[in-house]
């Protein structure tokens, strides 16, 4: 699965590799750009961990210069029935951990001299035997990969970095909890750090999950949070560990996000339209169903108000969402009345219950949103759910 997961982060480089080499040169361009992607992946797989291990300034270290760190490496991968990995220093006041490499044969870890400094030794005991999970669960190609990532963005000097990037199966999560965690919480925080380094604030994509749904009131910002599942805690991982990294942040929740792409909602709405005559769907659960289309407009009034007064006090948490409130259960009638006559059938809908309809993972019961304040500090106001969900359908249908 990690295996997978690094795959899909670098066809994603490629492609916008490939796109940079076709508006440069055409198809050509793009023919061109493809070869040197592809050797680039190669070097880049191969050569990953010394490439992020360079780009932090790290110092490799032996039991004779670090006795006392080397040695806590030493034991606990002996603990852990590892092979023991080289060890690094990284000199810097910023408190970080990271483990690296290709197999757990070829694996190092790196420590900061702030972390070090900080953190008592059983402190950074647990810090290390964490990333030595990694190492253990192969989680370090895709850590190292991010690494590099974040290494790329600090030279390319961005003026903002936007990171939509999230591991999203919600029930598959309470299986493969550390993988979660990985990309929406470590990766999260890499991507951040990599902003920082290169002067720029971040904005990054939260939930509504990170909520227990338990107020009977839309939520806002400040109220306390309390994820149920796997997928929610790794999502709130990623908010602290984007704060912790970059000062100039902008964390935005959003629920029950659908568009013309990938799978959600909507689209396996219509996909069920094709061979059910009735569908069950959950009418417990209430929330505001919100067009890929909004967030994006969300961040682009973001980073306009960014670009013209980045004050200190625009950065926080915010909630962004389509206006209005819908159930499961009306969300998917809304679907099938708006796009009725372009179907082979009209399912009818039948309103159940959560308990009707037990899943892996736990579901707030209430993921409406608070947009106040969002929409006070940068001047945009979401439309109606029904009216985003209306232009979306335009798009697919």
């Amino acid at each position: 699965m990690n295996l997978v997961k690094t795959a899909m982060l670098i066809a994603f480089m490629t492609a916008l590799f490939m796109g940079v080499g076709y508006l440069i040169g055409g198809s050509t361009g793009m023919v061109i750009a493809l070869v040197i992607a592809m050797a680039m992946n190669v070097f880049s797989w191969w050569n990953s961990d010394k490439m992020v291990l360079r780009m932090h300034n790290a110092m490799a270290i032996d039991r004779s210069s670090a006795p006392e760190y080397y040695g806590l490496v030493e034991a606990l991968s002996e603990r852990a029935g590892l092979p023991m990995p080289k060890v690094y220093l990284i000199k810097t006041d910023q408190p970080n951990a990271f483990a690296t490499g290709r197999s757990p044969n070829n694996a190092a870890v790196a420590v900061t001299t702030g972390l070090l400094e900080r953190l008592t030794r059983e402190e950074a005991a647990g810090v290390i035997a964490h990333e030595l999970a990694h190492i253990q669960n192969r989680d370090t190609l895709t850590m190292t990969v991010t690494a590099t990532l974040a290494g790329a963005i600090a030279a390319l000097e961005p003026d903002l970095v936007v990171n939509a990037a999230a591991y999203t199966a919600v029930d598959k999560a309470e299986s493969e909890p550390q993988k979660a965690m990985t990309v929406n919480g470590e990766a999260a925080g890499a991507v951040a750090a990599g902003a920082r380094k290169a002067g720029a604030p971040v904005i990054q994509i939260s939930t509504d999950y990170v909520f227990d749904g338990a107020l009977d009131r839309p939520w806002r910002e400040d109220d306390a949070v309390a994820p149920l599942g796997a997928y929610g805690r790794s999502k709130l991982a990623g908010e602290e560990a984007v704060a912790a990294a970059n000062p100039h942040h902008v964390v935005l929740r959003t629920a029950w996000v659908y568009s013309p792409f990938g799978g959600n909602f909507v689209k396996t709405m219509l996909r069920l339209a094709e061979t059910h005559d009735e569908l069950d769907v959950v009418a417990d659960q209430t929330g505001n169903p919100t067009s890929a289309f909004v967030v994006a407009d969300a961040v682009l009034s973001v980073a306009g108000r960014l670009s013209v007064a980045p004050a200190d006090d625009v950065f926080g948490t915010y909630h962004v969402a389509a206006a209005g409130t819908a159930s499961w259960c009306d969300f998917a009638r809304a679907i099938f009345e708006i796009a009725g006559p372009d179907l082979p059938r009209v399912p009818k809908v039948n309103a159940i219950t959560t308990a009707q309809y037990p899943t892996p993972a736990r579901r707030p019961a209430n993921s409406r949103l608070d947009t106040a304040r969002f929409e006070r500090t940068f001047g945009y106001h979401p439309p109606q759910w029904r009216v985003s969900l209306e232009e979306t359908l335009a798009r697919i249908l």
